[in-house]
């Protein structure tokens, strides 16, 4: 399967997928594309998303180190307010994804990642 570029990839997740309210693509801890869904508000002012994201990126490769089980696909953390998921693209890249707390995510996630064949 031909990967999409980045861009194309974070359109068609906001077309494809209503309940995404966030998807970006961070790389060596810098937001490269995506951000919130028009005229959607995000919960946190810049500064303090990017702090949440560098963590979550942390956790994961930090989590990862220590893993015997094998490479994660994604991790997923539910908040009274959001799902937060992280999504290894290749070693420092992620895709980081916000849906609604009542969203079903592995069927999300599922599709996102036969999109751009990111498993």
């Amino acid at each position: 399967m031909r990967r999409m570029n980045d861009d194309t990839l974070i359109d068609d997740i906001f077309l494809l997928f209503p309940m995404v309210r966030y998807a970006a693509i961070w790389q060596n801890n810098s937001k490269i594309c995506g951000g919130m869904r028009d005229n959607l508000e995000s919960y946190f002012p810049e500064e303090t998303e990017k702090i949440s994201i560098i963590r979550q990126i942390s956790r994961w490769v930090e989590d990862n180190e220590l893993d015997k089980l094998g490479e994660k696909r994604y991790n997923l953390i539910v908040n009274a307010k959001a799902r937060l998921y992280t999504i290894g693209m290749s070693q420092n890249k992620f895709l980081m994804i916000s849906t609604e707390p009542d969203e079903i995510g592995d069927g999300l996630i599922n599709s996102i990642l036969e999109l751009d064949d990111i498993s």
